[in-house]
């Protein structure tokens, strides 16, 4: 499994991962929507089909690349890999290509590195896995594995996540470069969606703002329930992390986080991370933490509207929208030209918008590979 992998990671380097999660449910909007989400964390290079030889090759050309960026050419190295060299060699190696060190001494500054399938470096007998032309990504210190974009509509399906539906591996695809989008394919079930809408009702309170001291703002008008423990939640968080490559901790996640939008509610323009609430929000820096990966999760389907727009992606793939009906007309279409008047940016024909579908899924980053916030990956 690869989560016995992701739970190697020292206790040191768990206390500098960010808080996640955030998982959003709606039963109708216009230009919010049926969401269901989480704030989570990094990403992978193209999945091939990999053989492990019983002993190490003689030599082997890989390339050191950085993280979220294997698939640029430009940006990586190239190195030879002999059967006595081992990580700490690679990492010297990376640590001349690199901002990074060699060594342990300073955590903050360390080169980590990744095979092509998003797992860490920590075994020696890792190296038997590796091929000529093999792209290992590189990581500084506290900051995080990132699955690169390839290019846009590119699809794989990530190793060592399983997927809760029979016979239907989980897949990304690449919806956006900047910000980093993906498309979730095959991560929820519809009994995992029925569990949430229905434990949500009852629970239902309305949304806030911020953290710390958290208000109530007129730019959230959705209602919110929490599921922070349940099997069907703990099931999806343990799934999320594992797909981003992130060992479960508790103290990074938001756990679950149900969102119910009405007709002409929304959340207007916004960011996941955190622009002020505790000391160090800037993750770039040592010490530093905040949001990295929301998941999103649609837990409806609506008649019209109900998008999430990405406003700042004017390169992005385009999302079927999979509503058989017709496109809004008449007072429906009134309603909905009149509700997007409080966010002009829903009519921005050139942005990215993911309609919902139910069980649909999307993931993004809120930062960049060096930990520095993304104001590009800004939603609503």
């Amino acid at each position: 499994m690869g989560s016995e992998t992701l739970d190697k990671v020292s206790s040191r380097r768990r206390k500098n991962l960010i808080r996640g999660y955030t998982v959003f449910f709606a039963l109708f909007a216009l230009c919010a929507c049926c969401v269901v989400g989480f704030h989570m964390l990094w990403g992978l290079h193209t999945v091939t089909s990999w053989t492990t030889p019983s002993l190490r090759p003689s030599h082997v050309g890989l390339y050191l690349c950085p993280s979220g960026k294997t698939h640029v050419d430009s940006l990586c190295a190239p190195v030879g890999l002999d059967i006595a060299h081992s990580i700490q060699d690679l990492k010297v190696i990376a640590s001349e290509q690199f901002e990074c060190k060699a060594t342990e001494v300073e955590i903050s500054n360390e080169c980590r590195l990744f095979d092509p399938d998003g797992l860490e470096f920590t075994e020696e007998s890792q190296l038997s896995t590796l091929t000529n032309g093999t792209r290992i990504a590189v990581v500084k210190g506290d900051n995080h594995f990132f699955w690169p974009t390839v290019e846009i509509g590119h699809r794989w399906r990530p190793k060592h996540v399983v997927s809760p539906i029979p016979d239907k591996p989980i897949e990304l695809e690449t919806l956006s470069e900047s910000p980093r989008v993906f498309l979730i394919d095959n991560f929820l079930t519809d009994e995992e969606v029925d569990y949430l809408v229905n434990h949500a009702k009852g629970r239902l309170e309305r949304s806030h703002v911020g953290i710390g001291k958290e208000t109530f703002h007129n730019q959230r008008t959705s209602k919110t329930a929490w599921d922070t423990g349940s099997k069907v939640s703990m099931n999806i968080q343990h799934r999320g992390y594992d797909l981003v490559r992130m060992p479960y901790v508790k103290s990074t996640s938001d756990a679950v986080q149900v969102i119910r939008y009405n007709k002409g509610q929304m959340y207007l323009l916004h960011t996941d991370y955190f622009k002020v609430g505790y000391s160090n929000l800037d993750s770039s820096k040592p010490g530093g933490t905040n949001r990295i990966i929301t998941i999103f999760m649609y837990l409806s389907d609506v008649e019209a509207g109900g998008g999430t727009v990405f406003p700042h992606s004017t390169h992005h793939g385009k999302v079927q929208d999979d509503r058989t009906v017709a496109a809004p007309t008449g007072v429906l279409k009134q309603e909905i030209s009149k509700e997007n008047e409080k966010m002009a940016q829903c009519n921005i024909i050139e942005a990215l918008q993911v309609h919902p579908k139910r069980g649909r899924a999307i993931l993004f980053y809120n930062q960049l590979p060096d930990g520095t916030t993304d104001i590009k990956a800004e939603h609503g």
